[in-house]
């Protein structure tokens, strides 16, 4: 009985001194996950690029899939658009508690009508950052410099092509 318990008290102190290294170093185990300060602004950055690109790619599809139809006086005339090169963005920081930054992002298109190239544009798409991922707030397509359409019928085609 008593070498059983010689034998007992050795094994764990053999056990403890293992172990004991790794506690005593300060290495205690807390249950707390290291992550990414989610409004650093280079994770903000960082994020906001990760969320263009994916507009892009879906942008790219449902531009050639949503047809736009506008009329003039002599008719309805539909087209469809595919993305240009390059996409201009920026990020803003906000007062807002929910949505402490906002982004914008420019995104180039050419009108295209019978096949032909017909005109070049930009949408301009907001965002709005909360908690921690960047949504879609709305947008609105340039028909001159530094003029936006705010038609009906054209929020609805804008709204319907970022979905």
């Amino acid at each position: 009985m008593k070498l059983r318990m010689i034998l007992l008290v050795s094994i764990l102190l053999c056990i403890s001194s293992i172990a004991m290294p790794v506690f005593a170093a300060g290495n205690r185990p807390t249950g707390v996950i290291n992550q990414e300060d989610e409004n650093n602004p280079t994770i903000v950055k960082k994020r906001f690029k990760v969320k263009i690109d994916s507009e892009i790619l879906k942008l790219s599809v449902n531009l050639k899939k949503i047809p736009k139809q506008t009329k003039y006086d002599d008719g309805t005339y539909t087209y469809t658009a595919e993305l240009s090169e390059g996409t201009e963005y920026d990020i803003n920081k906000s007062d807002s508690i929910i949505s402490p930054y906002i982004g914008t992002v420019k995104y180039y298109i050419y009108w295209i009508a019978n096949g032909e190239t017909v005109g070049k544009q930009h949408i301009l798409a907001k965002y709005a950052y909360q908690d921690g991922v960047w949504v879609f707030h709305s947008a609105s397509r340039s028909y001159s410099e530094g003029k936006y359409n705010t038609d009906k019928d054209e929020l609805l085609w804008i709204s319907t092509i970022f979905k």
